[in-house]
């Protein structure tokens, strides 16, 4: 059979690496293009993400919470449902951007006020007192802070010299402060 009256089609199934485009099936497609062959690709994973982060998909995850009635939910839940509104005037917004649509809405972003924020986002407030409550010069020690925004991870890292008298130890007390803040506000420490 000629390879002109061959047709493929490459799919990509649902949840398959979110956070990243899984390149098999480009590269399969754009090889087979290349050979003569009608060869397409469908990504599904996408199209699930697309439809359920719109104004649609959101609508209906809050009906299906609707629908559980009094049994308890948990807290980014109840935030989530909270928070609703704000949540369905943002989320088309928020996908042209991560599509490359209004580069401009970064500002807007950035600011802290334009997107809703569920409780996970509480790590960001311990990284806001930590560099406007003084703590640093207290202990007259740098910190970054690293973490990945919006699930509640926090890995503050202390700078300091190991060579200096006392530092060592100053870099314990605060990194004590910043586990006691972090649990204060809602987070767990790991073993």
């Amino acid at each position: 059979m000629p390879s002109s009256d061959v047709k493929v089609l490459s799919v990509i199934p649902p949840m398959t690496q979110l956070n990243t485009p899984y390149p098999s099936t480009a590269y399969l497609t754009g090889f087979l293009r290349s050979q003569g062959v009608a060869a397409v690709q469908e990504d599904l994973a996408l199209q699930l993400v697309l439809r359920l982060l719109s104004q649609a998909g959101l609508a209906d995850v809050r009906a299906a919470i609707d629908r559980q009635g009094a049994q308890a939910v948990s807290e980014p839940v109840a935030s989530f449902v909270a928070q609703f509104d704000a949540y369905a005037a943002t989320i088309d917004a928020v996908i042209g951007f991560l599509q490359g649509r209004d580069p401009t809405l970064a500002h807007r972003i950035n600011t802290r006020r334009f997107l809703p924020e569920g409780p996970r986002f509480r790590s960001l407030d311990v990284y806001v007192q930590l560099n406007t409550s003084g703590e640093e010069s207290k202990y007259g020690l740098r910190c970054a802070n690293v973490f990945h925004a919006g699930d509640g991870n926090l890995h503050p890292l202390i700078l300091y010299d190991a060579n200096a008298p006392g530092e060592l130890e100053r870099t314990e007390a605060f990194g004590g402060e910043i586990l006691e803040l972090s649990i204060r506000v809602g987070g767990t420490k790991l073993p």
